[in-house]
């Protein structure tokens, strides 16, 4: 997405939508089947962040996550 700024520049976004509850870490102590899925996946989105961090930044793009929180949906 290619947005104007205030101060009439043009800035590059990579933009990936994911639940909030998959930003952040999962909460828990028992090691259910789904907490432990809950873990991996966030591990997994991690990775796969700081990754598409680094490959946009060379080529002058901002990558974001955007959650409901930031889109505005409950």
């Amino acid at each position: 997405i290619k947005v104007r700024t205030r101060d009439g520049s043009i800035k590059t976004y990579a933009i990936e939508i994911k639940p909030l509850v998959q930003t952040q870490p999962p909460k828990g102590k028992r090691n259910t089947r789904r907490l432990l899925e809950e873990h991996a996946t966030y591990a997994i989105n991690q990775a796969k962040w700081e990754a598409a961090d680094k490959f946009f930044k060379k080529r002058g793009i901002e990558f974001q996550v955007l959650t409901e929180r930031e889109l505005g949906i409950k």
